[in-house]
């Protein structure tokens, strides 16, 4: 290459002299004269005339004697042309087909000092730089000199052009940290058609935030690094219609539907009438998208067989692709023991199935639940044996994620991660739950998306706001009979309003929003049933039609004579719903009755609570 570059140097220089001694030396890179096969200088010095010898590189090609020496410079000057044009032709087609097969490789390398929620992929602009300096150097048959400095700077403006592509900001999230890894899965408008999505939830039973935060979670953090962390709460609006045990079978019946207890009808461990009228995700996904493949990865068969309602009519008779649940069953396999020993030996089991079926079949959409944290909590409560257990969940949950961060490497797919628990711990001794304390209801959410929006950001995001994040992030369509239950707010993209608030006074409705994204306008439905609970769509009527930026509004309803209200109220880019009473003693022309939701979805995060967001898992604060 460097014989190479000397020639079309040679070339595109002033005209040769045929003057022997004016042969300019052949030197290598280190600035040091070429050397034949016996290590002599290619030049000596005879009768104080420089003596070109025979050179071991280019110049073999080119031996000439003295009497032609006029002859074989213009010939030598002719070929180097014809040789630079080829090189500079080569490279530049070479080049721009690596650039176009790199933009549809999903396992391209990320700058592990810079993180970014968009994609390291190749612009049309790229490509046509990389053609237009092609062009310029084809043009050197008429111009050597001129296309030289032309070709020199088109290339320099393609590299610069695939720099401004490399370099990248570091992502603006709830955590501060980048990935040190050269594998992270994104995802942005030019590319997401491209990849497969896949998602992924993990439910780790029974861990606080305030033990996750202090735990030795090394796996954890990493994901934290390419995506976000956040507190979160279960148990529903406290002191109202909403408010849900905190107990595993209503938090996981609570992250399928969307809703809380007040809808899918799950109070407590035995699961006796849930309400399958509240779509759960895996059945929006198999009537929706039937192609697309499901699994399940449990201890329980509970989950699957009474949460999901597997091959129920009423549950929508739908059928998982990949099972891997019910090994407590298997006695002699998994011997019970007085210490749930055997548990975490299930929950190995799980993860093995779990990492062996994502990196064979990736199925569309999984759950993995890990029980043995929720079993050594009940036991040990607040320990060094409670705190053993996250570590080994940790471990698990890292098997998982290099199954995952496999098939983001070499598959065309795009992963969405969320890794939360089911409720917290009481806050005496941390052995037991079900009750409404700031410590049983306050849990948290991990995810590798860097897409999260300001809700997840700023605001104490549910349960329920997993189902909602799901579909959104698999473009699937839920039905408008279904999006008025939902009780969840999307973590990522757009949100238009979260907070929905209603008062009734005698026959005026006072309805206030908090605005998320102030743009359109907020269109109010009412209903006087709750036919939904039975599989029955119920009569909304439309009542009014506000900016977006009102943020409060007051309707007569007058003409609506109800005990019961429904509000549905849709924005550009959600929907958001309250229910009202009327107590049948209240006088239907005074008296106020609210629907205002606990503090958990009414009130901005504490300063404390942001702070917490910004800082690693192993954060000392305390919960608020």
């Amino acid at each position: 290459m460097m014989c190479t570059t000397y020639c079309f140097i040679l070339s595109v220089s002033t005209k040769l002299s045929v003057d022997p001694t004016s042969v300019p030396l052949c030197h290598n890179s280190d600035g040091k004269p070429h050397v034949n096969d016996n290590g002599d200088n290619l030049y000596s010095n005879i009768n104080s005339t420089i003596v070109p010898l025979q050179c071991d590189c280019e110049q073999k090609k080119s031996r000439y004697n003295r009497k032609n020496v006029s002859l074989t410079t213009n010939y030598r000057e002719c070929l180097c042309v014809l040789l630079s044009i080829i090189v500079f032709c080569t490279i530049a087609v070479v080049v721009t087909l690596w650039l176009m097969r790199s933009a549809n490789k999903k396992d391209c390398k990320l700058c592990t000092k810079h993180m970014t929620s968009q994609p390291l992929y190749i612009t049309t602009t790229s490509i046509e730089l990389f053609i237009t300096s092609t062009s310029t150097v084809i043009s050197t048959s008429t111009s050597i000199s001129t296309s030289t400095t032309t070709s020199t700077s088109t290339l320099t403006s393609s590299t610069t052009s695939t720099s401004t592509f490399t370099t990248t900001s570091t992502l603006t999230s709830t955590s501060t940290s980048t990935y040190q890894s050269d594998n992270v899965p994104w995802t942005t408008e030019a590319n997401s058609e491209k990849l497969t999505k896949k998602v992924l939830f993990i439910v780790a039973d029974g861990i606080p935030a305030d033990v996750i935060e202090n735990a030795t979670v090394i796996n954890m953090k990493q994901i934290q690094r390419i995506g976000a962390y956040t507190r979160a709460y279960v148990g529903g609006g406290k002191k109202t219609y909403t408010e849900t045990a905190t107990i595993s079978s209503p938090g996981y019946m609570s992250l399928l539907t969307g809703t809380w207890g007040n809808k899918h009808n799950v109070y407590n461990n035995y699961v006796k009438n849930p309400n399958y009228h509240y779509k759960n995700i895996f059945r929006l996904v198999r009537e929706l998208e039937p192609d697309k493949k499901i699994g399940i990865f449990s201890t329980w068969t509970t989950n699957r067989l009474k949460l999901v309602g597997e091959g129920l009519s009423e549950a929508g008779n739908i059928t998982f692709d990949y099972i891997f649940d019910g090994y407590e069953l298997d006695l002699i396999t998994y011997p019970h023991d007085k210490k749930s020993r055997y548990i975490y030996n299930i929950d190995q089991r799980v993860t093995d199935e779990t990492t062996e079926c994502i990196r064979t079949h990736a199925p569309d959409l999984s759950w993995v639940y890990l029980q043995y944290t929720d079993d050594i909590g009940h036991y040990f409560g607040d320990s060094q044996q409670f705190s053993q257990s996250i570590t080994y969940l940790d471990d698990q949950i890292g098997r998982i994620w290099k199954a995952v961060d496999y098939r983001i490497k070499y598959h065309k797919e795009d992963w969405l991660v969320i890794i939360t628990t089911d409720h917290g711990r009481d806050p005496r001794t941390g052995q037991s739950h079900s009750g409404q304390s700031v410590r049983e209801r306050t849990t948290w959410i991990l995810t590798n998306s860097q897409e999260t929006n300001d809700y997840f950001r700023d605001y104490q995001c549910g349960i329920v706001d997993i189902l909602p994040t799901i579909t959104r992030f698999m473009n699937i369509t839920i039905p408008i009979e279904s999006e008025r239950e939902l009780d969840g707010i999307p973590l990522i993209g757009k949100v238009s309003l979260i907070e929905s608030n209603v008062s009734l006074h005698g026959n005026q409705l006072t309805i206030s929003w908090t605005v998320l994204h102030n743009t359109g306008n907020v269109t109010i439905w009412l209903s006087t049933s709750n036919l939904f609970k039975k599989g029955i769509i119920d009569n909304y009527k439309l009542i009014d039609i506000v900016s977006i930026d009102k943020k409060i509004v007051i309707i007569d309803i007058k003409k609506y004579p109800s005990d019961f209200y429904k509000i549905a109220l849709e924005g550009q880019y959600n929907t958001v719903n309250k229910w009202v009473y009327r107590p049948r003693h209240q006088n239907k022309t005074s008296g106020k009755i609210s629907t205002s939701s606990s503090v958990y979805n009414t009130t901005k995060k504490t300063l404390l609570g942001r702070i917490l967001q910004k800082e690693p898992l192993t954060s000392s604060k305390n919960s608020t």
